[in-house]
C-alpha cells in the first residue's frame, strides 16, 4: 500500500512551484515512501534537495525534514547509491527494482528511455515524468486501497502483504503499534485465534516494536474468566518466540466496556502515526482467508490527534486488569 518512490535530483531543476506542490499529494498521504541513496540525515544538507531548489521548493521540503524528524512522516527510506550518472538504459533502471517501485525522472531521460506522458514499465520499475506524477499507475492503485473495502475470501496473507507489512515494516512508522478491538478478549475467551495471528505477522516483518492492545472486560466478569483469558494469552504468547528484532513487549489493557460504546464500530490498528480502521478489526487475521467483508480505511499522520484522543479515553477508563510480556 505504501509506494516506494524516487526522484531524478536533475528532474527537480526546471519544476515548477504547482509541480512541486503536487507532488505532496502523494508524498504527503499515506501512501508515497521516498527513496534516497544519500540516507534521510545527508539528504538534509545536500545539494540533492536544497540547494538545487528555489525558495518556495525548499520551504516545501524543509517542512518535510522538520515534521520528519518530529514525527517520522512524510516517510524517507535509505538505499544504496542510485547511480543516476551511470543509467543508459531502461535495464539499468529496472535493476533497482527491488529498491523502489517508481522513478519520477527528468524529461530527457525519459525521452532516451522512450517513456511516454502516462509513463510506462522497466521491468518492476515504473517509470514517469516528473511533472506527470499524477499518472502513475503506482500511486493510483496504492490510493484505492487506501479506502477500499476488504472483500470476503481474501488471502490473509497476501492482505497483510498489500495492506499492513509495508506500515510494520517502514523502520519510521512501526515504534508504536496500538491495536484497538472491543472484542480482542472476549474471542481470546471463546478459543479464538486472530491476536496471535496478528503478532506474528507484526514479529515477522516489524524491525521492534512496542504493541498496545486496548479491549474490553465485557468477558472478563469474575477472576476465573480473567484467569482463562490470562492463560490462553500466556500460552499464545511464548508460542510467537518474541524477539527484540520483532515484537519487543506487549502490553494487553482491560477496560470497561461502556467505553467502547462511542468507537465500538471503529475498530482499528495504528502503525506509528498510520491508523488502519478495519469494521470487523482484527477478526479479519482469524484463518487463512478472511470470512466477512469489511470496510477499511488507511489515515494518514493529520488525523493523528483524533485516535490519540481515543486512547486517553481508554486509558481513563482502564480496569485494574493489565498484562504486560517483554522479548
Amino acid at each position: 500500500m505504501l509506494v516506494k518512490f524516487t526522484i531524478e535530483p536533475e528532474s527537480l531543476d526546471n519544476a515548477n512551484t504547482a509541480q512541486i506542490t503536487s507532488l505532496q499529494r502523494y508524498w504527503w498521504t499515506p501512501f508515497g515512501v521516498l527513496v534516497d541513496s544519500r540516507g534521510v540525515n545527508s539528504i538534509r544538507n545536500s545539494d540533492n534537495y536544497r540547494t538545487r531548489l528555489g525558495n518556495a521548493h525548499r520551504d516545501i521540503f524543509q517542512r518535510a525534514f522538520t515534521n520528519f524528524q518530529k514525527n517520522g512522516w512524510p516517510l524517507w527510506a535509505e538505499a544504496d547509491s542510485i547511480d543516476w550518472q551511470n543509467m543508459p538504459t531502461r535495464a539499468d533502471l529496472a535493476q533497482y527494482q527491488d529498491t523502489f517501485a517508481l522513478a519520477l525522472i527528468e524529461d530527457t531521460r525519459a525521452s532516451v528511455f522512450n517513456i511516454p506522458q502516462d509513463g510506462d514499465f522497466c521491468g518492476g520499475v515504473e517509470a514517469i515524468r516528473f511533472r506527470h506524477a499524477g499518472a502513475s499507475t503506482k500511486f493510483y492503485e496504492a490510493s484505492l486501497l487506501t479506502q477500499q473495502a476488504i472483500r470476503r475470501g481474501k488471502s490473509v496473507a497476501s492482505l497483510w502483504q498489500e495492506r499492513f507489512s509495508p506500515l510494520a515494516s517502514h523502520s519510521n512508522g512501526n515504534q508504536q503499534v496500538t491495536i484497538v478491538d472491543r472484542y480482542a478478549a472476549s474471542n481470546i475467551y471463546d478459543g479464538h485465534n486472530e491476536l496471535f495471528n496478528l503478532l506474528k505477522f507484526i514479529q515477522s516483518d516489524s524491525p521492534g516494536c512496542r504493541i498496545t492492545i486496548w479491549s474490553s472486560d465485557r468477558d472478563a466478569t469474575n477472576q476465573h474468566r480473567v484467569d482463562e483469558i490470562k492463560r490462553r494469552l500466556d500460552d499464545g504468547i511464548a508460542q510467537l518466540r518474541l524477539s527484540g528484532n520483532g515484537v519487543r513487549s506487549i502490553t494487553l489493557f482491560l477496560c470497561y466496556d461502556d467505553v467502547f460504546g462511542a468507537y465500538g464500530h471503529e475498530r482499528y490498528i495504528r502503525f506509528g502515526e498510520f491508523t488502519c480502521v478495519i469494521g470487523i478489526g482484527i477478526e479479519i487475521f482469524r484463518g487463512g482467508n478472511v470470512d466477512r467483508e469489511t470496510e477499511f480505511s488507511l489515515k494518514s499522520p493529520e488525523h493523528i490527534p483524533t485516535y490519540r484522543d481515543r486512547e486517553k479515553e481508554f486509558r481513563n477508563r482502564r480496569k485494574g486488569d493489565t498484562w504486560q510480556w517483554k522479548s
